[in-house]
């Protein structure tokens, strides 16, 4: 699903205008990564939770150069789904 689509399902949902939905999507998802760019998670209950991940430097290969590399260290957004999200998710039937 691309964003117009969210935001056409939504402002249908809502019952709002297109552009009220979009603005308040974008305000949401900049508001999220926000708080993780900040080191706080963000928890919609529910759903999941938003939270930043620190991530150690560590060594590497560069498969080209065959060199080893330094990886910084960075902090990595994680998502950790809530439970309503969880059991929603378990009656999906997947055909192997």
């Amino acid at each position: 699903m691309q964003k117009t689509e969210l935001v056409f399902i939504v402002a249908q949902r809502a019952g709002i205008s297109q552009s009220k939905a979009e603005d308040g999507l974008s305000a949401a998802a900049s508001t999220i990564m926000g708080c993780i760019r900040d080191g706080e998670p963000v928890s919609l209950a529910g759903f999941g939770m938003f939270k930043p991940k620190k991530r150690s430097a560590k060594q590497a290969w560069n498969i080209n150069t065959m060199t080893r590399i330094l990886v910084p260290p960075r902090i990595d957004p994680v998502f950790i789904p809530g439970v309503e999200f969880k059991n929603i998710m378990k009656e999906v039937n997947i055909d192997a």
